[in-house]
């Protein structure tokens, strides 16, 4: 029976003469009504969750206000798990033909069974990525990028999908409402241009322009700038000040004595740096300078507190410790040797081998300038969406995305922003005992054969003697 609400809305505009009926398509066709949805249904609209609803052992579910039933309460869609259909995207994609074009490229299609998308493979151009993994928002996550067509198959790398950072000059300097104390780079480069002296070191500070308007807004003034535009003074406390630098950005000023409020230090900017809250940055280059040099002394300090010891082994021993290592199922995880099958870090997370295992805080290796292309940002409730959604786990310091398609360190976390490092080993090839193959991690390099689905191809990793032609 349709609701009474419905009943009356259609009788009303019968007896004005109206179409009547017309009201009632809204109740035939929600669940309540008599419109049988058909057995197989789009994707779009299936909901797998509704399956314990119709459980024929217990009977229906109990009725309120008539038509609507009681339901579990879903968590809310950002923090809840993604189906894994709609986040795995190697599952339902296969390479269904390989085709060459009139300048005689070859080309492999691609089909996505789930959405029913098909996609051009080249090796050059734009048609050299495809999706592997993706969040329950449809953004790419982790992608193949093809290396190399040939002899019907595809060669490509594993790899993340990110962008590159925004260059801003005031990187240093997030845009909140505080003052800041002026980095030594800032201070240099205003004291080359004459605008400061050794003496104002201490007493120079930024201040975002959003803020500095609002401090002397018309009617709420905190600060009154006098007619040369250059000094001011504040209205409730006994301070002046000067202008040294100003421009669309930032307002730089030389005080007197200390700020109202406490200056805060220079730290990296994540609204200016990295803009978007819900994307996989490559690192900016200053800021992994920095890091860089952050790194030195840190590394320098561990090697005084650690003296070398000296190795009084013999070859017979090292090799004794070789096989050791061979019985104990060494390289089983993605920093080599030691690493715990609870994780790609182990227990507790902490590095055991591989490049990205040696030095550093916690286990964490140094940054140093060779890993430019191999350390990513992101912010920190973006990772924790992720983490949500079971697209990242991650294990004390070191983390693994889907599967373990691509593992490696956390370099650093903080409220804002994570910073993160791959292994030079980071992508998983499972154990496949009907295929003498042993559970290893290599360098993400995978051979899609025509007429397979790219899940299946992640247990064929690039024979390690091919290495060299696709590693510069």
């Amino acid at each position: 029976m349709p609701e009474l609400r419905y009943v009356a809305a259609d009788t009303l505009v019968g007896m004005r003469h109206g179409l009547s009926g017309l009201g009632m398509l809204t109740w035939y066709f929600s669940p309540a009504g008599t419109y049988t949805q058909p057995l197989n249904p789009p994707f779009g609209v299936r909901d797998y969750g509704d399956i314990q609803h119709k459980n024929f052992f217990v009977g229906p579910l109990k009725e309120v206000s008539g038509t609507s039933v009681i339901r579990d309460p879903k968590p809310p869609k950002d923090f809840a798990p993604a189906r894994d259909e709609i986040v795995n995207m190697m599952r339902f994609t296969r390479m269904v033909s390989m085709t060459t074009d009139g300048d005689g490229v070859e080309e492999a299609h691609l089909w996505d069974m789930y959405n029913n998308n098909k996609a051009r493979l080249k090796a050059s151009g734009g048609f050299k990525t495809f999706g592997m993994v993706q969040t329950s928002k449809m953004a790419p996550i982790v992608q193949g990028i093809v290396q190399k067509i040939e002899n019907s198959d595809v060669i490509f790398r594993v790899s993340l999908k990110a962008y590159d950072a925004t260059t801003s000059k005031w990187w240093r300097y997030p845009n909140s409402n505080d003052y800041y104390t002026l980095h030594n780079d800032d201070y240099v480069t205003l004291q080359k241009a004459g605008k400061v002296k050794d003496t104002d070191k201490s007493n120079l500070y930024l201040i975002n322009v959003p803020y500095w308007e609002t401090l002397t807004a018309k009617g709420k003034a905190n600060i009154e700038v006098a007619p040369d535009g250059k000094n001011f003074r504040y209205l409730n406390v006994v301070l002046r000040g000067d202008i040294v630098y100003s421009d669309a950005f930032v307002q730089i000023v030389r005080l007197n004595d200390a700020p109202p409020k406490k200056a805060v230090a220079p730290s990296v900017a994540a609204s200016r740096v990295y803009p978007d809250p819900a994307t996989i940055y490559r690192v900016q280059f200053k800021h992994f300078d920095e890091m860089v040099a952050a790194a030195k002394p840190a590394a320098g300090a561990a090697g005084k507190k650690a003296a070398p010891v000296a190795d009084k082994s013999t070859a017979k021993d090292k090799d004794k410790d070789k096989d050791k290592d061979k019985d104990k199922g060494a390289d089983k995880g993605p920093m080599g040797k030691g690493a715990d099958k609870a994780g790609p870090g182990g227990k507790g997370g902490a590095a055991a081998g591989g490049k990205g295992a040696k030095g550093g805080a916690g286990g964490v290796a140094p940054v140093v300038k060779e890993d430019l292309d191999r350390i990513f940002v992101m912010h920190t409730s973006y990772s924790d969406a992720l983490t949500a959604q079971k697209i990242v786990r991650p294990y004390g310091m070191t983390f693994s995305f889907y599967h373990d398609l691509i593992c490696g360190d956390i370099i650093s976390r903080t409220e804002d922003l994570v910073v993160f490092r791959p292994y030079e080993k980071y992508c998983k090839c499972s154990a496949d005992p009907d295929r003498g193959i042993a559970e290893h991690y290599h360098e993400g390099f995978c051979i899609l054969h025509c007429d397979r689905f790219i899940q299946d191809c992640m247990q064929e990793p690039l024979p390690a003697s091919r290495l060299k032609e696709f590693l510069k």
